[in-house]
C-alpha cells in the first residue's frame, strides 16, 4: 500500500467515526468526543488519534461500538447500520431503543455470568502449567483494573484482592536465603464470606481430560 492509499484508509476511519458521532447527536449536531468516549468505552485519546488519521479502528474498538452502541459499519453501503438489523440505518433512536431493552430493563439478564465463568475456567485448565500460572496473574490484573474502571462495590474489590494469586518464598533457617518459591492459594478466609464452599477452595471445576496426541504413520 503506497502513502496515498494509507492516507485514504486513515481518512476513511476518521470519517466513519465522525459520521457515527453525528448519528448519535441531535438537531444535526454530533455528540462531543467526551460523550462518545463515555458511551462507547473507547478512550478519548484513542478517538482523537483516529479522527486525526493517526490510527485506525481496531477489532476491539469495533466490538465496543457494536456491543455498547448497537452500531455496525456496512462497508458496501458506506454507512452505519443497526447491528441487529443491517437493513436499518443507524440513528440516535436505535441507540436509545437498544439501551432501553438491553441495559435499562432490570429483568434483562440474557448473558449468564456463570456461563462466562465456566468458559474462563475451561480455558485456564487447558493451558500448560507455565502458561496457566502466568495467565492467572494477568487475568487477576485485568479483573482488578476492570473493577476499578466501573467503580465496582467495595465488597467486589475486597473479594478480588482476597483471590489474588501469591508467590510465597521459603527461606533456609540457617542462611536466610530463599530456597523455594511456590504459588499459594488465595486468602480463603477473606473470600469465604462472599463464596460458599464445601472444600478447601471457594469453588471447584470439572474439566475434560486433555486430548490424546494423534498417532502418525
Amino acid at each position: 500500500m503506497d502513502s496515498k492509499e494509507a492516507r485514504e484508509t486513515k481518512e476513511n476511519f476518521a470519517a466513519q467515526l465522525r459520521s457515527l458521532r453525528l448519528a448519535l447527536g441531535r438537531d444535526y449536531k454530533p455528540i462531543s468526543g467526551e460523550a462518545f468516549a463515555q458511551m462507547s468505552g473507547i478512550p478519548l485519546g484513542t478517538l482523537r488519534s483516529i479522527e486525526n488519521g493517526l490510527r485506525k479502528l481496531n477489532e476491539e474498538d469495533v466490538r465496543k461500538i457494536e456491543h455498547r452502541l448497537c452500531a455496525k459499519w456496512n462497508a458496501r453501503k458506506g454507512r452505519w447500520v443497526d447491528a441487529r438489523d443491517e437493513r436499518r440505518l443507524y440513528s440516535r433512536e436505535v441507540y436509545e431503543e437498544y439501551r432501553e431493552k438491553i441495559f435499562s430493563d432490570p429483568d434483562s439478564r440474557e448473558l449468564d455470568a456463570e456461563a462466562l465463568a465456566v468458559g474462563i475456567f475451561h480455558l485456564l485448565h487447558r493451558l500448560p502449567k507455565e502458561t496457566y500460572h502466568l495467565t492467572l496473574f494477568d487475568l487477576h490484573d485485568c479483573l482488578m483494573a476492570l473493577a476499578k474502571a466501573v467503580n465496582a462495590p467495595v465488597d467486589s474489590l475486597e473479594l478480588l484482592e482476597a483471590l489474588q494469586p501469591a508467590v510465597t518464598p521459603a527461606r533456609d533457617p540457617k542462611t536466610g536465603q530463599v530456597v523455594l518459591e511456590s504459588l499459594t492459594y488465595p486468602d480463603i478466609d477473606r473470600a469465604g464470606k462472599y463464596i460458599r464452599s464445601d472444600g478447601p477452595l471457594p469453588f471447584r471445576i470439572i474439566h475434560p481430560h486433555p486430548p490424546l496426541p494423534k498417532k502418525h504413520g
